[in-house]
């Protein structure tokens, strides 16, 4: 396993690094410490060819403008939170509204913050501290997470928090994925380990409602196409792994996804604006699938879905694994 080092930028004030760990087989893994975001992996296909896989961009700036959250981190809630706020022991809490009258993944949220670094063998762990009333939440947090790229070409991500008071918390990383390194996603085929989703209002808000899947455009229990690009929903996962398989037929490439989240938001980055990207591409409306396991969103103000409090001094501890292949 080889880990490289480099300085990526500066971000008021503060470097910027990057780093590319690479496995036995050739595949790598780009990461910096803004946002603790994954900018790049290469993922052979069928023919053994690698490709990119992830959509990000070339510079600093373009993560710095970066109003999509590509490969970020997002926290300290993944998601929205209906109202832009919601009541946790009693007390009313207020979190920025940086989505009309709704708070989406965190309000300013991580995505621009600069982590600490700790690279390891293969992996790096990046840590912050978000001091108690950042975006209206509760609580002194101290969060670490740490990217590992397996020999079995894997990526696993675990996620380490405390809080010092009662909070809520739900932390996801909003990667961009395209299995065929190029054009829309929508012919990729999609399965979902999920009997059930959570409608959403206008606005994405979930409805509070948990309806069966079977007989919907949301069915995809059984592999199949896309083929429609209006997907940014919660799916209530099965306790099951793979809890999600993508598969592209072009290429042969395969990812599997595995975590111990009970919901994952299925994206088609319908409101992808148009924008360059990494190695001249053009990147927009569908072009990546964002795959988000996570607690259901807008769950502090809706009783019925799992509880994403997170009490005093309690640890935080929640593993998603990425897996390719290809045939």
């Amino acid at each position: 396993m080889i880990i490289e080092k480099k300085r990526f930028g500066t971000a008021d004030g503060t470097p910027v690094l990057k780093f590319r760990i690479r496995n036995k087989n050739g595949m790598v893994l780009s990461l910096i410490s803004l946002g603790a975001a994954m900018t790049g992996l290469t993922a052979p296909d069928r023919n053994g060819n690698f490709g990119d896989v992830l959509l990000g961009y070339d510079d600093l700036d373009g993560y710095l403008a970066n109003d999509g959250y590509l490969g970020a981190c997002v926290g300290r809630y993944a998601n929205r939170i209906g109202g832009a706020g919601f009541e946790l022991g009693g007390r009313e809490y207020h979190t920025t509204a940086n989505e009309g009258r709704n708070t989406l993944h965190g309000g300013r949220g991580w995505s621009k913050r600069v982590f600490e670094c700790h690279p390891g063998a293969d992996s790096v762990e990046f840590c912050l501290t978000d001091r108690e009333g950042a975006d209206g939440f509760p609580g002194n947090l101290t969060v670490r997470v740490k990217y590992t790229l397996g020999d079995n070409n894997s990526v696993e991500i675990d996620y380490l928090a405390v809080s010092d008071s009662d909070t809520v918390l739900s932390i996801t990383n909003h990667g961009y994925y395209n299995l065929a390194c190029g054009g829309d996603v929508l012919n990729h085929q999609l399965r979902v380990a999920a009997d059930y989703y959570t409608p959403v209002d206008s606005e994405l808000i979930p409805t509070g409602e948990i309806l069966p899947v079977e007989g919907t455009d949301f069915d995809f229990r059984t592999l199949r196409r896309i083929g429609n690009g209006f997907y940014d929903h919660n799916y209530v996962l099965r306790d099951e792994n793979p809890g999600v398989v993508v598969y592209d037929s072009g290429s042969g490439r395969k990812m599997e996804v595995e975590t111990d989240m009970p919901g994952v938001q299925i994206y088609c980055s319908g409101m992808l604006t148009d924008r360059l990207g990494k190695h001249g591409a053009r990147y927009g409306r569908y072009s990546g699938l964002c795959l988000e396991t996570q607690f259901f969103p807008d769950s502090p103000n809706v009783p019925q879905f799992p509880s994403a409090e997170l009490k005093a001094w309690e640890e935080y501890r929640r593993h998603t694994v990425y897996r390719f292949s290809a045939e």
